[in-house]
């Protein structure tokens, strides 16, 4: 889980940087958000799956 959420943020900060410096497309941005976007639809559902599918709720701390 830790590894999904260190690749999505390395990934968004290159993203961020290469706009900022007008080297990247649209089409970029909107690859690399879908793939944030599965990334941690992927890691949510590890993170339920953890807890014995016990779900969402502040007594795990699945949201820190």
């Amino acid at each position: 889980m830790l590894s999904n959420c260190e690749f999505s943020l390395a990934l968004l900060v290159q993203v961020s940087q290469r706009m900022d410096a007008g080297k990247t497309t649209i089409g970029q941005v909107a690859r690399a958000k879908a793939h944030v976007s599965k990334l941690a639809r992927e890691t949510v559902s590890l993170a339920r799956e953890c807890l014995g599918g016990n779900g969402i709720i502040m007594e795990n701390r699945v949201m820190k």
